[in-house]
């Protein structure tokens, strides 16, 4: 009984990721006609052709994916169910293929995942300067690229606090790498005369404009609630945990929160709510761990994101 029901969630588990990466393709390269509009100081999508800039979105979020996994194998977060962790965020970027538009949000994300990589080896260091540096860096040139992305220094010195007691030198240094991009770009645009557009960051209260199909409204929902779920059944678990693996779910956390955060600082959810995609996947496999029959699950969003092909697809929701 168990074998069928782990081929079952296997067949599921496929044809969810099948769907999504198609999606994804058929909207990127053929339904998607005009740029969304964006924040940011390094226009790279602007100085490629369209097509050979979605190529390399999908190149560079690719990357990140071969990053996170890693992250899941080293820090030991999920001891199985790996390749099920695939579909939920797969199906957040279908729901968002905008996201991939433009590079420079592909770009924001993998400066994000490096800083992530590096605020994780806080823990076990000595000397934690220089990770701290690069994490800083790392989160300039994210904000070089996307600039709400600047809300994440925050979520750096939460995470120092999570990790390390109280060092005033753990935080000056912060100012100091995310800055220096800055520096950089605006001092060799000065010198070469480059004009560069204005740093600014638009609270935007009116996040759900851009969900407008009732199909996608019902998905988002549920990704919600699994997701809530998965957090929930997570740190329940917590205390079984080791000190270390309790202190980088709390990281993780912060940053969904934070990514979440995002969406008031943007013109567009589709641009931001990808960010929350790969930790959210985290808890989700734990979750599918956790779950005897967690081919209901795969079940169910399979479910309600072939209704949200569907509506997508013939501009018709399905059942009404």
């Amino acid at each position: 009984m168990k074998g069928k029901q782990t081929s079952v969630s296997i067949i599921l588990n496929t044809a969810l990721i099948i769907a999504a990466f198609t999606f994804i393709i058929y909207q990127l390269f053929f339904a998607i006609e005009s740029l969304p509009e964006n924040t940011t100081l390094i226009p790279l999508g602007s100085w490629l052709h369209p097509v050979l800039s979605k190529i390399l979105s999908i190149v560079v979020v690719a990357l990140c994916y071969l990053i996170w996994f890693q992250f899941i194998r080293k820090y030991k977060f999920i001891e199985e169910m790996k390749p099920g962790l695939l579909p939920f965020s797969l199906l957040l970027l279908a729901l968002n293929p905008v996201f991939l538009v433009e590079l420079e949000n592909a770009a924001a994300l993998f400066c994000l995942t490096l800083a992530i990589s590096y605020i994780l080896t806080i823990s076990n260091q000595a000397n934690v300067l220089l990770p701290i540096f690069s994490a800083s860096l790392a989160l300039g040139l994210s904000s070089l690229f996307f600039t709400p992305t600047i809300l994440m220094l925050l979520f750096l010195w939460i995470s120092i606090g999570i990790l390390r007691a109280f060092e005033w030198r753990n935080y000056v240094i912060t100012f100091v790498g995310f800055g220096m991009p800055f520096l950089y770009l605006y001092g060799i645009a000065y010198l070469l005369a480059i004009p560069l557009p204005p740093f600014q960051i638009n609270i935007d209260t009116t996040v759900l404009k851009d969900v407008q199909m009732l199909s996608s409204i019902l998905l988002y929902i549920l990704i919600v609630l699994i997701s809530l779920f998965s957090i929930s059944r997570l740190f329940s678990h917590q205390t079984k945990m080791v000190v270390h693996q309790r202190k980088q779910m709390q990281i993780m956390a912060a940053f969904i929160l934070f990514s979440l955060l995002l969406f008031f600082f943007s013109s567009s959810v589709k641009q931001t709510i990808v960010f929350a995609a790969f930790p959210l996947m985290i808890f989700y496999g734990f979750m599918l761990q956790q779950t005897s029959r967690r081919w209901i699950v795969q079940f169910i969003l399979l479910l309600f994101f072939a209704a949200y092909l569907w509506e997508a697809v013939f501009d018709d929701f399905p059942f009404l």
